[in-house]
């Protein structure tokens, strides 16, 4: 059996268990249930869920996205993967209407790549096939990796959650406007666990809940996300500062010790992304193009990253080291991707703008 048939096979049956559970009854004004067990701040996400029927069969994807930090010449170093990027968008933007398949597939992309609001907005835009809204839940909400995919409806033991923030209408949103939202699954198996995860964005901080509700015992490490726009600070495990604001944390759900939490504390950033409303963006013409600045010039995964950006829309596209002078004449757009992890947040932060504009879907 193929990885995306054992992937598809595990997503199909973690999904089916996440909608086949009774919905608990919500006392928070600002979340909306959702089918099942989950549960969504109100807007465009959570009205997509509330649509799907219960027994919605999930649909598999045919192919596996490498994981984000494979920079290998078969991963995101490598011209095959961005080229099939920039053909999902060129075909989705020549289409009359949101193609679920499509949009389903550039939500994946955007979770791999932590652009939560990015992969809301497309889970959303796939309403139109409830399978894929299915298939998509677990990836965003407890957070499962799609690289740790197995064939069980039980995630394995020491299973890496990554949850997503929480959905926002409003596009681009930062801090200011998530805090206060919350993304809940209130039962999912790990191991011979049920658990239940719930993530809370605060203005200073954010708070992830992890609750042993029944079976035996199981270990679940969890990476906390960072919102648009700030730095992050410090991180507690159960009260107990940890070393790196985010590095996964493994807990032991056991019914001795039912109850864990992981708190990360926010900084204001170094410094400020450009953020111009994409309505007032122009693509460069061609005498200007756009230069990529990295503190080598060389890395495969930007030089890829380069050549995907210059086919996408057209115009050249060129890496450059930090010291590079541009030539006398019309600037290129430049775009400074600095060191890590920096230079990671400021790369997702353009590719989720080149995405949006490409594709004239409003947002910052």
């Amino acid at each position: 059996m193929s990885f995306p048939e054992i992937a598809g096979g595990f997503v199909r049956a973690l999904s089916a268990l996440v909608l086949a559970l009774p919905a608990a009854a919500q006392d928070d004004a600002n979340v909306t249930p959702g089918p099942g067990s989950v549960s969504l701040p109100r807007g465009a996400a959570a009205r997509a869920l509330d649509e799907v029927e219960r027994g919605t069969t999930a649909l598999a994807f045919t192919h596996a996205w490498p994981p984000w930090s494979d920079r290998s010449a078969s991963g995101w170093g490598g011209e095959p993967t961005w080229r099939r990027w920039v053909e999902l968008l060129r075909a989705e933007r020549a289409a009359a209407e949101p193609d679920p398949a499509r949009r389903a597939e550039l939500a994946r992309v955007a979770r791999l790549q932590d652009r939560h609001g990015d992969a809301w907005s497309h889970f959303a835009a796939a309403a139109a096939e409830p399978g894929w809204l299915v298939t998509l839940l677990p990836l965003f909400v407890p957070g499962i990796p799609a690289e740790l995919a197995g064939a069980s409806a039980a995630l394995p033991d020491g299973v890496l959650l990554r949850p997503s923030l929480p959905p926002s209408d409003v596009p681009g949103a930062g801090l200011r406007q998530l805090a206060g939202t919350r993304v809940e699954a209130l039962s999912f198996r790990v191991g011979a666990a049920e658990a239940r995860l719930a993530l809370s964005v605060e203005r200073d901080g954010l708070e992830i809940e992890l609750v042993h509700l029944a079976g035996g015992p199981a270990r679940v490490r969890v990476a906390a996300p960072v919102p648009r726009g700030i730095e992050p600070g410090l991180l507690f495990a159960d009260w107990e500062k940890r070393p790196g604001p985010l590095a996964p944390v493994e807990f032991l759900l056991s019914a001795e010790e039912p109850e864990h939490t992981l708190w990360l504390t926010f900084h204001p950033p170094r410094d400020h992304l450009p953020s111009p409303p994409l309505e007032l963006l122009r693509t460069p013409r061609a005498e200007r193009g756009i230069l990529l600045v990295s503190p080598g010039g060389d890395e495969p995964h930007l030089l890829a990253c380069a050549h995907a950006l210059a086919e996408l829309f057209e115009i050249p596209c060129e890496l450059r080291a930090a010291e590079y002078v541009p030539a006398p004449g019309l600037e290129p757009l430049v775009v400074r991707l600095g060191t890590d992890p920096d230079g990671e947040r400021r790369l997702v932060h353009w590719l989720g703008y080149a995405e949006r504009h490409f594709l004239g879907l409003p947002g910052r």
